[in-house]
């Protein structure tokens, strides 16, 4: 999925700066990384950062839809053992060591497949960012 970007930092500059955060997050879990993540964007939009000043609001980051659009409850977020394991895990991992993990964990029926681990994944991922594109521009 690609994004237009509005005029800011140049993409360089903006690698450098999410490579720093993810060398400061390692170690952490995918849970701990999301939750520090997380703070830090609450942060900004609430304009403790600084810099955006009075243009700024506060948002709701945990506004999560917990179904996708077909209705359906993820398998993942329907376990909450499950979910609570994945977000567990010491460092990154491709999808399909996370689901291995999770078989080894849970067996082959309650084990989530790499296509829902990789879904759930790109929502959470996704409903952290999501205040960046909910945050009113100036200029």
């Amino acid at each position: 999925m690609t994004t237009r970007r509005q005029a800011g930092l140049p993409q360089e500059q903006i690698e450098a700066f999410a490579q720093s955060l993810l060398t400061n997050l390692r170690g952490l879990s995918i849970k701990d990384s999301l939750l520090v993540l997380s703070a830090a964007i609450r942060r900004v939009v609430r304009s403790d950062h600084g810099t955006l000043g009075k243009h700024s609001r506060s948002l709701p980051i945990a506004n999560l839809k917990r179904r996708s659009s077909s209705g359906r409850v993820s398998k993942i977020e329907s376990d909450p053992e499950v979910q609570r394991f994945i977000h567990e895990l010491k460092r990154y991992h491709t999808y399909s060591e996370i689901e291995q993990f999770c078989i080894t964990a849970f067996g082959v029926k309650r084990a989530p497949r790499k296509s829902s681990i990789g879904r759930y994944i790109q929502k959470i991922t996704a409903e952290t960012t999501e205040t960046d594109d909910a945050e009113p521009k100036s200029g």
